[in-house]
């Protein structure tokens, strides 16, 4: 097993961003929204259409990619954030 060199810090990995004031997964879960919203959209309109499936079938696909990619990155930080005291990146003054 390797170490971790001397002075090399991983705490980067447990502070959680903020971006326009609010945490990176409040964000993310925003956008987590959109996106099963189109997911379910795009399923449903394929479901009812059957010629459309050819046409959506890789607009569908590139979208779970994206969803469970952007899942993984918002569950990360909230479940650090609740089970194991990651902390929030400090407000920069105005």
């Amino acid at each position: 097993m390797q170490r971790i060199p001397e002075g090399v810090s991983l705490r980067i990995f447990t502070i959680v961003p903020r971006f326009f004031g609010k945490a990176v997964h409040i964000w993310l879960g925003l956008v987590l929204l959109l996106l099963l919203t189109t997911q379910f959209t795009t399923g449903l309109s394929m479901a009812r259409n059957p010629a459309t499936i050819s046409a959506l079938h890789g607009f569908h696909t590139s979208v779970g990619y994206v969803l469970f990619g952007v899942g993984l990155v918002h569950a990360y930080y909230g479940i650090g954030l609740r089970f194991f005291g990651f902390k929030y990146a400090k407000k920069k003054d105005a």
